[in-house]
């Protein structure tokens, strides 16, 4: 794994440091914000603090908040506010962004931060992850066929024991 800040325009590094193969991505981003970006921001002027969802978590933005560096970062799809404006979307009222795309806006105090989230949908991504479910679907429809056509091989000593194997088969 690899710490890297880089500059924007030319993509020159700034800060690079090899960490741990077993360090947590979101412990070391905290510690980043917390040792160094004050430092680029006096030196470089830096501006915007582009990251990976592993930034976002609430100690991190409450270190983030206490810098006044603007910030940007994939919001984790396994936090429950995320996956409430998810279940809530629907791309037919989102305004349209670009050719293919549509965009609602969102606000939130997750971590005691006031934040502004942008919720993007994409036709061709959502075409793709349809593609991906019917797949995952149709594999296990397949293996339900396999489990249920060896169970109808099965002899069964009386009636009491084939009800019993297929509700463990429903179970499961």
């Amino acid at each position: 794994m690899l710490e890297l800040i880089v500059e924007h325009q030319a993509g020159i590094p700034l800060l690079m440091k090899p960490l741990s193969g077993n360090s947590s991505d979101a412990h070391e981003f905290g510690q980043v914000v917390k040792d160094h970006i004050a430092q680029l921001q006096t030196t470089y002027g830096t501006t915007y603090l582009v990251a990976d969802s592993a930034l976002y978590n609430a100690d991190n933005l409450q270190k983030l908040a206490e810098t006044q560096i603007k910030w940007m970062t994939r919001v984790p799809a396994t936090l429950s506010e995320a996956q409430a404006a998810l279940a809530q979307a629907d791309p037919q009222t989102m305004a349209p962004l670009t050719a293919g795309y549509r965009y609602h806006g969102l606000t939130s105090t997750y971590g005691g931060v006031a934040q502004r989230w942008m919720l993007v949908y994409s036709e061709h991504r959502h075409a793709q992850a349809q593609r991906t479910v019917d797949k995952q679907l149709l594999k296990q429809g397949q293996r339900e066929v396999v489990a249920f056509q060896k169970l109808g091989r099965m002899t069964f000593a009386c009636e009491a024991d084939a009800q019993q194997a297929l509700a463990t088969f429903t179970q499961g």
